[in-house]
C-alpha cells in the first residue's frame, strides 16, 4: 500500500504529549500499475511527484498541487507520452506554488520578445534578443517554439494540459531551464532527475 505514487488514506490517532501520531491503518485509493511498467512514464511521474511534494509546503498550495499531480498520474496511467506531460505539469506546479515564469513579455524592456530569445534564470523569465546582453545571468537558450509552448502551458487550464505536445529537443530545452530555476530560486535538486535522465531516451523494443 505504501509503494511510491500510490494514493492512500491513512488513519492516525494522537499520542498524548507527543508530536508524532500512531498510524492505525491505511486504505489504498488508487494505484498506477500500467504506469509502473513503462520506465519513461515512471520517470516522469517520479519527477512530478517529488516536485509536487517540495512545492506543497504552504497549506493553501497543497490541495491544488496534489490535485494536479493526480491528474498527471492518471494521464500517464492512460498511456499518454511523458515528454510533454512532464514539462507542462511541472510548469503548472511552479505556478501553483507561487513560482510562475514571466513569459508574456521581455523581462527587461516589457515588449513582445523577439529572437534570439533567452531565459534569465535570476529573473525567472524570457528576455528578447536586444536585451539579452544586459540580462542577469545565468541564461538558458530558448527557441521561439519552446517559448510559445511554455507560455501556452502556463496559461492553459489543468484539464487541457495533456493535449499539448512537443518534440524531445524542446522537452530537453524546457527541462534544462526548469532544473536551473529550481536550483537558483529554491536551492532544490530533485533526486528523481537522475532516474529520468537514464530512461528519457526511447529505446527500440
Amino acid at each position: 500500500m505504501l509503494e511510491p505514487l500510490n494514493r492512500v488514506v491513512l488513519f492516525l490517532s494522537p499520542r498524548p504529549g507527543r508530536d508524532l501520531e500512531f498510524l492505525q491503518k491505511g486504505e489504498l485509493i488508487r494505484s498506477y500499475p500500467h504506469l509502473r511498467r513503462d520506465l519513461r512514464r515512471l520517470g516522469a511521474a517520479a519527477v512530478l511527484a517529488e516536485l509536487a511534494g517540495e512545492l506543497a509546503s504552504p497549506p493553501e498550495a497543497a490541495a491544488p498541487i496534489f490535485a494536479a499531480l493526480e491528474e498527471a498520474l492518471a494521464r500517464l496511467e492512460d498511456g499518454l507520452p511523458p515528454d510533454s506531460l512532464l514539462v507542462s505539469f511541472a510548469l503548472h506546479f511552479l505556478k501553483l506554488g507561487g513560482y510562475g515564469f514571466h513569459l508574456a513579455t521581455c523581462g527587461l524592456c516589457g515588449q513582445e520578445p523577439s529572437p534570439p530569445l533567452a531565459f534569465s534564470i535570476p529573473r525567472g523569465g524570457v528576455v528578447c534578443g536586444a536585451c539579452r546582453p544586459q540580462a542577469p545571468s545565468p541564461l538558458a537558450d530558448l527557441s521561439p517554439g519552446t517559448w510559445k509552448f511554455l507560455r501556452q502551458a502556463q496559461e492553459m487550464p489543468r484539464d487541457r494540459l495533456s493535449r499539448l505536445a512537443l518534440p524531445a529537443w524542446q522537452r530537453d530545452q524546457s527541462l534544462v531551464l526548469i532544473r536551473a530555476f529550481l536550483r537558483h530560486h529554491l536551492a532544490l535538486e530533485l533526486k528523481s532527475w537522475s532516474f529520468w535522465e537514464k530512461v528519457a531516451i526511447e529505446r527500440p523494443p
